[in-house]
C-alpha cells in the first residue's frame, strides 16, 4: 500500500543480466514520490514524470515494476493531490508503453475498481488502446502535459460510448473481463420430429365394387 518513504528493495525480482534494474527501480520510485508531491526532490515535478515514462518506454523489463509502483501508491492513499498525480502518471505510462502480458489483468482490474469515476471509461479505453493497438511512440521531446492533454481530448467510441458495435463490444469485453475464458458455443440439439398424424386412406382398388 501507499507510503511516503523511498523503498529499499524493488517490488519485482530481476534475474540474470537484468539484476541491475533493481537499483533503477529504486530511483524510479523516488521519481514517483517526487512527482506526486510525497517527497521534495530538487528536480521539477514534470521532469520526474517524464524520466519515469522514458524509463518504461525504453526498457520493457522494468515495466511490471513501474506499474506495480503506481498500484502501490494509489492503494489507500489518503492524500487527494498525491492520488490525482498518481493517476496522471498512469495516463502517461499507458500512453507510451503497455503493461507486460502477465500484468495486464492486474492493471485492468485496478482501473475498473479504483479509478476515479469521472475518468474510468477513458482510462479503460486508453488501456485497451495501449494493449491491443499499441502505445504511442515516445518522441525525443515530449511532456507529461501533452499526454494529459491528449487524454482529455480523447473521445469515447464504440462500446466505450455505450454503442453495441461488434468490434467495439468484442474488445471491450476483453477489458471488462480480462481473466474470463472464451467459452465454446453449446451444441445445438436436433429438432424433434413432428408427432404422427392420421394415416391417409389407401387408394381405391380397380376391382372394387362401387357402392349402390
Amino acid at each position: 500500500k501507499y507510503e511516503r518513504e523511498p523503498i529499499h528493495k524493488a517490488l519485482c525480482k530481476f534475474d540474470g543480466g537484468k539484476a541491475g534494474l533493481g537499483k533503477e527501480a529504486l530511483r524510479q520510485f523516488k521519481n514517483v514520490l517526487g512527482f506526486c508531491g510525497d517527497r521534495k526532490i530538487g528536480t521539477a515535478a514534470d521532469g520526474l514524470a517524464e524520466e519515469w515514462i522514458r524509463c518504461g518506454a525504453n526498457e520493457p523489463e522494468i515495466r511490471t515494476e513501474l506499474f506495480a509502483q503506481l498500484l502501490k501508491q494509489l492503494t489507500r492513499n489518503p492524500d487527494v493531490s498525491s492520488t490525482d498525480r498518481g493517476w496522471q502518471l498512469m495516463i502517461g505510462g499507458l500512453t507510451h508503453f503497455a503493461p507486460p502480458k502477465n500484468f495486464e489483468n492486474f492493471i485492468a482490474q485496478f482501473i475498473r475498481t479504483a479509478a476515479p469515476p469521472a475518468t474510468r471509461d477513458k482510462l479503460e479505453m486508453l488501456f485497451h488502446t495501449s494493449v491491443f493497438q499499441g502505445a504511442a511512440p515516445l518522441l525525443s521531446s515530449f511532456s507529461i502535459g501533452e499526454s494529459l492533454a491528449s487524454f482529455q481530448a480523447m473521445q469515447l467510441g464504440g462500446a466505450f460510448a455505450g454503442q453495441d458495435t461488434v468490434s467495439g463490444a468484442a474488445h471491450y469485453s476483453r477489458v471488462r473481463s480480462p481473466s474470463a475464458a472464451t467459452k465454446p458455443p453449446l451444441p445445438q440439439q436436433a429438432a424433434a420430429p413432428p408427432p404422427p398424424g392420421p394415416r391417409p386412406a389407401p387408394p381405391p382398388s380397380a376391382n372394387a365394387i362401387p357402392p349402390p
